[in-house]
């Protein structure tokens, strides 16, 4: 006999945030193997359900600003306007990016920096044509993807290094889909709920919220006990 319990919150919560961006900063490529001269990259996500002009933003590396030059000049391609649920990648190169990526087909919009850091902190933001920074984070080597292959891609909130998915859905260990309202997170696969001891935690949230909105906070466990 199974006895299922299933413990259902749901908390309705008023914050007072400032307005966060759509576009985030989703996956890192600061020291590909080899040399890293021009084949360095960023992939950025637009996790919302509106479009967004990218003219006039800037790619920021510590305090020095970067422009992102519209497609195709430098070998750019696509649009500066990234659609809902859409990856586009901003290279430090777009020509050595095609080259070490020949079957990716997205946008790439070119840049240029001076070689990101291998060994100490480094942050990384994108700001807005108002210069309002959008998305802000700060990377340490430590973490991993230094100089074997692999990028740092977000995954339930942390950074992990994983292979390179240029273009594509993160290769997080977690079953976790990005959509344009919410992200899910879950620790282990549901279809194995009724096989295991383990508790499901399943967590729904919104990615973005403005200022004074309401928004529902999901969490669910679930838990199964076998009665012999």
């Amino acid at each position: 006999m199974t006895n299922k319990n299933i413990f259902l919150l749901i908390g309705i919560l008023f914050l007072i945030l400032p307005n966060i961006s759509a576009v985030i900063i989703n996956e890192i490529m600061y020291d590909p193997q080899n040399a890293d001269s021009g084949r360095e990259w960023i992939e950025i996500y637009n996790n919302e359900s509106n479009s967004i002009n990218l003219i006039d933003w800037k790619f920021v590396t510590d305090s020095s600003n970067h422009g992102l030059n519209a497609p195709p000049q430098n070998g750019g391609q696509g649009s500066m306007i990234i659609s809902p649920n859409e990856y586009l990648i901003i290279a430090q190169d777009a020509l050595k990016f095609i080259i070490d990526y020949p079957s990716y087909t997205g946008a790439i919009i070119d840049s240029s920096w001076t070689d990101l850091t291998n060994s100490i902190e480094h942050t990384l933001r994108l700001k807005d044509a108002n210069q309002t920074i959008i998305s802000e984070l700060t990377y340490n080597p430590s973490i991993g993807a230094s100089n074997n292959g692999n990028s740092l891609q977000i995954c339930s909130d942390s950074w992990i290094e994983k292979n390179p998915t240029p273009g594509s859905v993160n290769s997080c260990s977690t079953n976790q889909t990005q959509t344009a309202n919410n992200q899910t997170i879950a620790t282990n696969d549901p279809t194995t709920n009724n096989k295991t001891d383990s508790p499901t935690i399943e967590i729904n949230y919104p990615p973005k919220v403005s200022l004074n909105q309401e928004f529902i906070f999901k969490i669910k466990l679930i838990n199964f006990d076998q009665d012999n």
